[in-house]
């Protein structure tokens, strides 16, 4: 009874932490919408956190609020919103609203997700200070790209990039990036006991448009346990935060990328992981399993996840430290969207690597087993993705509804009530077309057996 009683009991707790999660940037989303539309003087007829059936509703006024069924939403109802709904004729109403007034209630809600994620950003950042100085290592090198013919190897360390000192690997896209077509740049490189300058000219990549070195980076870190996952494979076999690990199956290890590689080459067979903690040499066994979140290296070849992840250097920082360092946050979070968005937009990115909303549950659950802290970050990181997505100009989004604005002003005229009513019929088909698709797509991937073949 047990051993049904404990996974039970997770799966609750992960499911709630996922709706409360998910609840929380809807319902900051939604507060924007409502409290601009207030400021405006529009009449609100609800306030809803869900979708679908109502479950929970009160109303104190001529408001109602509700918390509905399906957690995938939310909605602010405002009088003269649509076509169909009644208008009151007081001036109130949505539709009587000039365009500024208008844009501002639309806008708001995509802003506060923004807003959410920099007031997470900095109290993080206040709580648990913000990521030291840190070495980027070189992951791969591409044969035949203009990083391997220039010499660069597998395990150097770029400090420089042109004299500025790199500490991010976002760092070197930026650098490489911004090179003008035909200019070279200088990277400063250790190898071992030696210190280089590199000169290489990016090649522009045709597919992606974009110059690129043929390099692929990553931050270099000791191999010193920072967290553990609660219920994982590395908690089960007594490793703790802490633990510097120094040999996998007899191999001694230098860094956590060769932890990584160690225990990828190992998937499915049980081995002995060395650790010294307080001075002593402990053993442990463990049998690495392929992860769900990253289940590929940039070979193809499987990733391993045991449940733990490296310690990162973090600094102490003042409360203006902290405002700055949660703008830089968001602006990264920002940043990696877009680029994830190129990406799949130039097919790119494979189907296993997009995740509906059974990979975002899964990846909160994964966040939240390894401490409030990482939960927060990926909160953070979601908001952002939620107030990009909401700008999209597609029906039924923000960004639809901003479009109709635009096209409002140039013709002077609104657009005529049937074309809004079948664009937003379209879109909503067209999201429940790609949500169903995006929940096979996770169920597919979790569950051995394959849905879409293959």
């Amino acid at each position: 009874m047990g051993d049904l009683i404990a996974p039970t009991l997770s799966f609750v707790e992960n499911a709630l932490v996922f709706i409360l999660s998910l609840g929380l940037m809807i319902f900051i989303h939604e507060l924007g919408h409502f409290a601009v539309a207030k400021w405006c003087d529009v009449r609100v007829l609800t306030f809803s956190i869900g979708m679908g059936r109502k479950l929970l509703r009160f109303q104190p006024g001529e408001t109602e609020y509700a918390i509905s069924a399906i957690p995938f939403g939310g909605y602010v109802k405002m009088s003269g919103e649509t076509p169909e709904d009644p208008a009151g004729g007081d001036g109130r109403d949505f539709a009587s609203k000039g365009l500024p007034a208008r844009s501002a209630i639309v806008l708001a809600g995509p802003a506060m997700n923004v807003v959410l994620a920099l007031v997470v950003h900095y109290f993080l950042s206040l709580a648990v200070g913000i990521g030291g100085p840190r070495e980027i290592g070189i992951e791969t090198v591409r044969e035949g790209s203009a990083a391997f013919e220039a010499g660069l190897r597998v395990g150097d360390r770029i400090a420089e990039i042109d004299g500025v000192e790199i500490g991010s690997p976002l760092d070197v896209v930026d650098a490489v990036r911004a090179t003008p077509a035909g200019e070279s740049i200088v990277l400063a490189i250790e190898r071992e006991d030696e210190e280089l300058a590199l000169r290489i000219a990016p090649r522009f990549d045709e597919e992606l448009g974009v110059p690129l070195l043929g390099i692929r980076t990553q931050v270099i870190q000791e191999p010193i346990v920072g967290q553990v996952k609660r219920g994982g494979i590395a908690e089960a076999a007594g490793l703790r935060e802490g633990d510097r690990l120094t040999a996998i199956a007899g191999a001694p290890i230098d860094d956590w990328l060769g932890v990584q590689m160690a225990l990828s080459d190992r998937i499915g067979s049980e081995i002995s992981i060395a650790a010294i903690r307080e001075g002593e040499t402990i053993e442990f066994r463990i049998v690495p399993e392929t992860s769900n979140l990253a289940p590929q290296r940039p070979d193809g070849s499987p990733l391993a996840d045991v449940g733990m992840i490296a310690k990162q250097p973090m600094q102490p920082v003042s409360w203006i430290g902290a405002a700055g360092a949660a703008l830089a946050a968001t602006w990264r979070d920002s940043v990696y969207l877009f680029e994830s968005l190129r990406q799949i937009l130039s097919f790119r990115v494979s189907r296993e690597s997009v995740a509906g909303p059974v990979g975002i549950a899964t990846v909160i659950a994964e966040s939240y087993a390894y401490g409030i802290d990482r939960l927060f970050r990926l909160v953070a990181l979601i908001s952002v993705n939620l107030a990009v997505i909401n700008l999209f100009p597609f029906p039924v989004l923000d960004g639809g509804q901003l479009v109709f604005f635009t096209i409002e002003a140039v013709l002077r005229r609104p657009m005529s009530d049937r074309v809004m009513m079948i664009s937003n019929q379209i879109g909503v088909v067209v999201l429940l077309l790609l949500f169903v698709f995006l929940t096979l797509n996770d169920i597919d991937r979790i569950i051995p057996v394959s849905i879409f073949g293959g």
